[in-house]
């Protein structure tokens, strides 16, 4: 991936939890002209690879623990122990500031499919990086609670 852009937005989803769809959906959903000026937009299956080199990350990721979108500032470890127990125990190699989305998983269908409960939600937190990303202050958005 070209690094020319100093912003990632990173959706995030596991196989193993069949969740992958929700932080595709959004990601796809991003992939707009203005969006891309500004930031890079990709998806993983938890690799972290493509943190090296970017200001500022934006992480996407579902969790099937919580009733509503969780918004997050912080370290890495702390976004990812809200997200799952099993990506929290990774051993994160440096103290890498996020602000992260966490939306709610239910219903989701190996990996390709999510209820309309979660597509909701799915829809909120686009609007909600769009419009961080394209308002005059959306440096100080991401780093607000």
């Amino acid at each position: 991936m070209k690094k020319s852009r100093t912003m990632l937005i990173l959706g995030i989803g596991s196989p193993l939890y069949s969740d992958a769809a929700i932080g595709r959906y959004v990601i796809d959903r991003l992939q707009t002209p203005e969006i891309l000026r500004s930031a890079a937009v990709a998806y993983t299956s938890v690799s972290m690879r493509y943190f090296e080199g970017y200001d500022r990350v934006l992480l996407v990721a579902p969790s099937e623990s919580i009733r509503s979108v969780r918004r997050y500032v912080g370290l890495i470890a702390g976004f990812f122990q809200q997200v799952s127990p099993l990506i929290a125990n990774i051993q994160w190699s440096n103290n890498i500031l996020v602000t992260g989305w966490i939306i709610p998983a239910h219903d989701v269908s190996l990996g390709i499919g999510f209820s309309d409960y979660s597509r909701r939600f799915a829809e909120e937190v686009v609007a909600d990086i769009k419009r961080t990303i394209l308002s005059p202050d959306g440096n100080e958005r991401l780093l607000s609670r």
